[in-house]
C-alpha cells in the first residue's frame, strides 16, 4: 500500500501553492496501545488518537509559506477510518480538529456512524485509521499520514436485542383467482416498502378448517411499515387486484379472499379471541338489553346497551341456555359492571367488576341476575378427516369416562370455522388428566394434552396425528 497519497486537484490559479515533496513532512499516527476500541465498555468508550504534526513546504512560486507554512494558515486534521481491505475507498470521518494533534473518539458514537454504512455487526469490525491533513482551505494541499493504524471495534457485551412481543404477523389468502401464480406487491408513500414489482410469492400454504390458505410471512421491513397498500397480481402477468388493503399496518394476522372477478373480501380472524355469554332468561321481557360500564363510562355501547337478540340454543350439562357472542369491542375489557334492562324502565345489576377474557353464564329472572358456573368446554377444530370424534381421558385415579370417552356435544361456527364442542364432566375440570383424541372408537387415535387441566374454555386444532392448543 502506498502511504501519504497526495490529492492534487487541477487548478488554473497560478497563485495556488504547490507542495514541495522533498521537504513536506507527513503526519504519523501513534499507537493506541491496545489497538482495540470497546463499544459497550461501561467504564470507558472514549479513546484518544494522537499523531505527529504535518509540515507543509511549497515551491518557490509560493514564497510566503516556503518554510513550514502550517504556523500561518493552520492545518485541519481529519481522522478517517474504513474496514480493513477496503483501502479507504469509502472513508468514514471520525472527526476533525484544527492545529491540534489529538482527537478523542467515542467508540459508541463511531459505531453508529459505521453502522449507517455497513451492516449491523455481531462481534468485531476490523478497521484501519489514517489522518488526512489539509493546509488552509485549498484542495491542492491535502496529504495523508505516512501510516495506517489497525484498530478493532469490539462489540463484546452488546446487549441482546429485545425479543419481539409477537411472532411475525402473516397474510392468509383464500385464493380463488385461478391464476397460475400469485404475488403480493406492497407500497406506501415512500414507494415500494422493500421488494420491487411484482412483489413476493407466498412462503407456504396452511389448511385451516376446510380452507387451504396461501400464506405470506413477511419480514421485518413490512412488519414495521405504516400506510401500506397491497396489490395482488398474477406474478406480473398483467392482471392485478389493486388496493386490497390501503393505509394498512400490521396489528395481527390478516385473512383475505381473492375472487376470480378481481374483487376481494377481508375475512375475520378465525382464531380471534371470542367471548360467549350464556343466558337463561325467565324475565318475560319482550326485549332484553345488556349495558356495561367501567370507570364511570361505557365499556362500548351506550345505554341501553346490547340487545340480546337471536343467539344459539345450547345445552350445557342439562341446562338450556341461549348463547350470545359479545362484539369484539368488548373483548379484553376489564372491570366491567353489568346492568340488564328492558329499555322500558325495568333493570337490575348483573355480574360486577368482570374482566371480559372468559365466557360467562347468567340466569335472569324477575327478581334479578345470578351468575352461573359454566362447565368446562373444549372447542376442537377438527382436521383429522375421521368423520367422527371422541375425547378419552385418564389419570392416576383411573378412567374419567369409559372408552372411547366423551363425544362432542354440538358444533358451532365461529368466525367462519366449524368447531366441535365437548362439554366436559366436572371431574375433568377439577383434575390434571391425559387426553386421547379418537374416531369414536373406530381404530384411529393419538395422545394429546398430557397432564392438562381444563380452565373454562379451551381451543384445540387437530389433524389425524397431532394437536395444537390455541391460546
Amino acid at each position: 500500500m502506498m502511504l501519504g497519497l497526495l490529492s492534487l486537484a487541477s487548478c488554473s490559479d497560478d497563485d495556488s501553492p504547490i507542495l514541495d515533496f522533498s521537504r513536506t513532512e507527513l503526519p504519523k499516527l501513534n499507537s493506541l496501545g491496545q489497538n482495540v476500541m470497546y463499544v459497550y465498555n461501561n467504564q470507558n468508550t472514549k479513546y484518544v488518537f494522537t499523531w505527529s504534526q504535518a509540515r507543509f513546504f511549497f515551491k518557490d512560486a509560493y514564497a510566503s509559506t516556503s518554510i513550514g507554512g502550517y504556523e500561518k494558515g493552520g492545518v485541519t486534521y481529519e481522522l478517517q477510518c474504513d474496514t480493513v481491505g477496503n483501502n479507504f475507498a469509502t472513508p468514514i470521518s471520525a472527526g476533525s480538529v484544527t492545529s491540534l494533534n489529538s482527537l478523542t473518539i467515542d467508540a459508541a458514537e463511531l459505531a453508529k456512524t459505521i453502522e449507517a454504512t455497513y451492516p449491523q455487526p455481531d462481534s468485531i469490525v476490523p478497521l484501519e485509521f489514517r489522518i488526512k491533513a489539509q493546509f488552509g482551505s485549498t484542495d491542492t494541499t491535502i496529504i495523508y499520514s505516512s501510516n495506517v493504524l489497525p484498530v478493532t471495534l469490539n462489540y463484546a457485551g452488546k446487549p441482546a436485542a429485545p425479543a419481539p412481543d409477537h411472532a411475525p404477523y402473516k397474510v392468509y389468502v383464500d385464493d380463488q383467482t385461478g391464476w397460475d401464480a400469485t404475488t403480493l406487491y406492497i407500497w406506501n408513500d415512500g414507494g415500494k416498502v422493500k421488494d420491487g414489482w411484482p412483489g413476493v410469492a407466498p412462503t407456504s400454504t396452511e389448511k385451516i378448517g376446510n380452507t387451504t390458505y396461501k400464506v405470506w410471512e413477511l419480514d421485518e421491513a413490512y412488519q414495521k411499515a405504516k400506510g401500506m397498500h397491497f396489490i395482488f397480481n398474477n406474478n406480473g402477468g398483467g392482471t392485478q387486484i389493486d388496493d386490497v388493503l390501503s393505509g394498512f399496518e400490521f396489528t395481527g394476522n390478516v385473512y383475505l379472499r381473492l375472487n376470480a372477478d378481481k374483487t376481494f373480501q377481508q375475512l375475520p380472524d378465525p382464531f380471534a379471541k371470542t367471548i360467549r355469554l350464556y343466558v337463561k332468561n325467565t324475565t318475560g321481557w319482550s326485549d332484553t338489553y345488556l349495558y356495561m360500564w367501567s370507570n364511570g363510562g361505557d365499556v362500548a355501547d351506550p345505554w341501553p346497551g346490547l340487545r340480546l337478540d337471536g343467539g344459539n340454543k345450547v345445552t350445557l350439562n342439562g341446562v338450556e341456555y341461549t348463547e350470545y357472542y359479545l362484539p369484539q369491542a368488548y373483548v379484553g375489557k376489564t372491570g366491567a359492571n353489568f346492568i340488564f334492562n328492558n329499555n322500558a324502565g325495568s333493570q337490575f345489576d348483573g355480574p360486577q367488576n368482570v374482566n371480559l377474557d372468559h365466557d360467562l353464564g347468567v340466569t335472569l329472572s324477575s327478581t334479578g341476575a345470578n351468575e352461573e358456573n359454566l362447565p368446562a368446554r373444549i372447542f376442537v377444530l377438527d382436521g383429522s378427516g375421521w368423520g367422527d370424534l371422541s375425547l378419552y381421558a385418564w389419570n392416576e385415579t383411573g378412567n374419567m369416562v369409559g372408552w372411547p370417552g366423551v363425544h362432542y356435544s354440538f358444533t358451532e361456527n365461529i368466525n367462519g370455522l366449524e368447531w366441535k364442542v365437548f362439554v366436559m364432566p366436572s371431574d375433568y375440570a377439577a383434575n390434571a388428566v391425559n387426553y386421547i383424541f379418537n374416531n369414536n372408537g373406530g381404530g384411529s387415535q393419538f395422545d394429546a394434552m398430557s397432564g392438562y387441566t381444563i380452565k373454562g374454555e379451551t381451543f384445540v386444532s387437530i389433524t389425524s396425528k397431532s394437536y395444537t392448543v390455541i391460546e
